[in-house]
């Protein structure tokens, strides 16, 4: 299954997948999906994702996801990602201490490819990813949106005498 999964014989992948363990482990912890992939062989890549868990490590720690992002260089297309999911998590580190694909979409400004994650990914945690990622890549943007949004919820408050001394004042220039 392994080395079908690595030549370009979709026909042969299918013959033997009724009759093979997909998610089997080679001495390095790849599965034929991972091996596929690694290949850019994407036809038996969609058929191996229907029937792999997903969620199997190699031995250097990475899930299917992960070893996608490894092999394209975190160049990772809609068509590539599509056929892992819903069964990946965009939030897990493609290996231990590295980021997350999310943060790798989003460092690469690879924003399709986040849209795309953002339905596997709750809301406050899809907010902390971009606060996080852009306090570290868009330091000033963020201290922006900070500031609008303290002022915002200043404005909301009913400090009638603040509200009054404030619009008395021009603003200051920065």
């Amino acid at each position: 299954m392994m080395w079908a999964a690595k030549a370009s014989n979709p026909s042969m992948l299918l013959a033997l997948l009724p009759a093979s363990d997909p998610n089997a482990q080679n001495d390095e912890g790849q599965t034929a999906l991972m091996i596929a992939i690694r290949s850019k062989n994407n036809v038996a890549v969609k058929n191996l994702a229907f029937c792999s868990d997903l969620s199997i490590t190699d031995n250097r720690g990475s899930e299917a996801l992960g070893v996608l992002f490894e092999t394209e260089k975190n160049h990772v297309s809609i068509k590539q990602a599509r056929p892992l999911f819903p069964g990946s998590d965009p939030m897990r580190p493609c290996r231990e201490g590295e980021p997350t694909p999310c943060e790798r979409a989003l460092m690469k400004g690879n924003w399709e490819l986040l849209e795309f994650f953002l339905p596997f990914i709750d809301e406050k945690t899809a907010e902390a990813l971009v606060v996080a990622v852009g306090e570290k890549h868009f330091p000033i943007f963020v201290s922006r949106k900070e500031a609008s949004a303290m002022r915002a919820e200043m404005d909301s408050m009913d400090i009638s005498g603040a509200k009054a001394l404030a619009a008395s004042r021009p603003a200051k220039r920065l």
